[in-house]
């Protein structure tokens, strides 16, 4: 059974961005510089189709966990959680999906490369509670006395219970997780992983298997309008600056520098909206 998407597609950034905040809670947002892409952790991509996802998996993080201590102090063993973190946060495969409750954050992640390419870009929405529902279900043990929510929040953040339940297992399903210890930049961005429980299956398989109700998840397509939605992040504080600390953030803004919709463009497109609308003059952005 393949994944159910609901898909809906949008030529301007004001209801483009209008429908992404009426989402708003308990939804995750993920934002994809290309449209036609599907959901694919750095595990899948970097996997060799001759090789088991499994195995890859099992030796990159022992790789990673033989040698993290020689750069890391004060890390907790046990917690392989925190560790699949890390090795995400400087760029090791791991079946980890970066995703974040902010709508404006993925849209941010969304456009920056889409403004440069002028090509359809998108914003993946799961919904958390049905997700944590849907999972929480699947993996709590036969008399459990806590709820699906609850046990799937247990799994998702508890070393023990996440090591347990899912790390020793391989049960299709995807759940968001947050270590106990979160990043400078996991935390700017808001950020929240979904993790599958078999990573001998696609993530997009693993998904599936939630059997979520419909609607539960959707992709936001736009095409258009990448400079205006860039210009009216940064006047949100959404930048590369804001979100990724540090000389990293800074310098990597200023590859999106000549990008931005500059004030004469913004203010030639205000004229030529209060001529089509003339209520649409004053209006602010």
């Amino acid at each position: 059974m393949g994944l159910t998407v609901d898909v809906l597609e949008f030529t301007t950034w004001s209801e483009f961005s209008t429908r992404l905040e009426a989402l708003r809670p308990n939804r995750l947002f993920r934002g994809q510089k290309d449209a036609e892409w599907g959901l694919c952790t750095s595990l899948e991509r970097y996997t060799p189709a001759s090789l088991s996802s499994k195995d890859v998996e099992a030796a990159i993080v022992a790789e990673f966990e033989k040698r993290v201590d020689l750069h890391v102090a004060g890390r907790n063993s046990a917690d392989i959680l925190e560790l699949l973190a890390r090795m995400q946060h400087w760029g090791a495969p791991t079946r980890l999906l970066d995703f974040t409750a902010s709508p404006y954050i993925a849209a941010y992640f969304a456009v920056e490369e889409a403004a440069r390419n002028d090509s359809p870009c998108a914003v993946w929405i799961v919904d958390e509670l049905a997700c944590r529902k849907s999972a929480g279900e699947m993996l709590r043990p036969e008399g459990s006395p806590y709820d699906p929510v609850l046990f799937s929040w247990m799994v998702g953040s508890e070393p023990d219970y996440f090591r347990n339940t899912l790390w020793k297992k391989s049960t299709q399903c995807v759940i968001p997780v947050t270590p106990r210890r979160n990043s400078d930049r996991m935390s700017l961005q808001q950020g929240v992983f979904l993790f599958p429980g078999d990573p001998s299956a696609t993530f997009e398989d693993n998904l599936a298997a939630n059997h979520m109700q419909p609607f539960a998840i959707k992709k936001y397509v736009l095409k258009g309008e990448y400079r205006r939605a860039l210009e009216h992040l940064r006047t949100m504080n959404i930048t590369r600056e804001t979100l990724f600390p540090g000389l990293e953030g800074l310098a990597q803004s200023l590859r999106y520098l000549p990008l931005a919709e500059s004030r004469e463009e913004w203010r030639i497109r205000q004229i030529r909206e209060s001529l089509t609308d003339p209520g649409a003059s004053g209006k602010e952005e």
